[in-house]
């Protein structure tokens, strides 16, 4: 059976714009998540674009939150909200990732047991010495 899947921020991005910076293994595995609902991505990507968009670093093509909005309803995922529980166990990987926002998508995966996918490198080398299934985006 297929686990969950987890877009990092970036690898969301790639997918929403049809982005060919997207692996094609990462693209089935999102594939095959979306067609079995089982696609999420957590709260703080939804931050993270926002303040890509803002500083110029992100183009969506149209108002940010427009572009959220549809990039989780078309189609539809699932979007993880920040729970006691990744609280706490982002707090515990933040030392190792140091970016507050990789640390609560890190802490998702573990948490909930999904399959991450990223292409960062430090969230790869920390997913694999802490037992994290990854698809590299």
């Amino acid at each position: 059976m297929m686990k969950p899947v987890l877009l990092d921020t970036h690898a969301w991005v790639w997918y929403a714009l049809a982005d060919s910076q997207l692996s094609s293994a990462a693209k089935k595995a999102a594939d095959e998540a979306l067609a079995k609902g089982i696609l999420h991505v957590a709260t703080i990507s939804l931050w993270e674009i926002s303040m890509l968009a803002k500083k110029g670093r992100i183009t969506l093509g149209r108002p940010c939150q427009e572009w959220l909005k549809d990039a989780i309803s078309i189609p539809p995922m699932h979007v993880v909200a920040l729970t006691p529980e990744i609280a706490a166990e982002s707090a515990e990987i933040s030392q190792a990732l140091f970016d507050p926002a990789d640390s609560m998508i890190m802490a998702i995966a573990r948490v909930d047991g999904f399959t991450l996918v990223t292409r960062d490198r430090k969230m790869l080398d920390y997913a694999k010495k802490h037992v994290v299934a990854t698809v590299a985006a």
